[in-house]
């Protein structure tokens, strides 16, 4: 076995902390983050508050976590072929108008679409913003970048759950948190 070759094309960690990019692409992230994290964990609730029975509601987060493993695999792909830059654009766009979707309370056979289609998005979304971070700081130092890009997204997971809970119980409806989701959605 030979030692692996060093990769020296790209920046260092504090190259990236000290640019622009660095910071706007935390940001987005944590939009992601807040987004993903807001459907992951109230998503069976919200399918559930529309009459559905706990079984059938639970099937929707199934859906989501499938659609995330396709899209992924999908998406990833296609940014290779097309490009980061557009691949990602669909992607969010296309989970802004699912997530809207959602909010119409559709028939359940509708809404599963419409969260398979968001699970879409989310993976190809992620799987671009990874590929756009190696296009942009290169990966001499890609770990400790995404490593430090991820804090963007985790602040996003941790506040995007708790502040749909607390809208939830300040109104009773999922409405407002998802559309929130979907406008940070579209920020990112």
């Amino acid at each position: 076995q030979s030692a692996p070759v060093p990769q020296t094309a790209g920046m260092t960690v504090r190259e990236a902390l000290a640019g622009r990019r660095f910071w706007l692409l935390a940001g987005t992230w944590g939009f992601m983050g807040f987004a993903y994290y807001t459907v992951v964990v109230h998503i069976v609730s919200h399918v559930k508050d529309q009459g559905v029975i706990l079984e059938y509601a639970s099937l929707g987060l199934a859906v989501y976590g499938l659609s995330l493993f396709v899209g992924s695999l999908l998406f990833g792909a296609l940014a290779d072929r097309v490009g980061t830059r557009p691949t990602f654009w669909f992607c969010m766009t296309l989970q802004v108008v699912t997530l809207a979707g959602v909010l119409t309370r559709p028939p359940l056979w509708a809404l599963y679409f419409l969260i398979f289609l968001y699970g879409l998005g989310a993976g190809g979304s992620d799987a671009s913003y990874i590929k756009a971070s190696s296009e942009g700081f290169g990966v001499r130092a890609l770990g400790g970048i995404i490593g430090g890009l991820s804090i963007g997204w985790r602040c996003g997971a941790a506040l995007g759950p708790a502040a749909a809970g607390f809208i939830y119980d300040l109104t009773g409806s999922y409405t407002v948190a998802f559309a929130l989701a979907a406008f940070g959605l579209a920020a990112s």
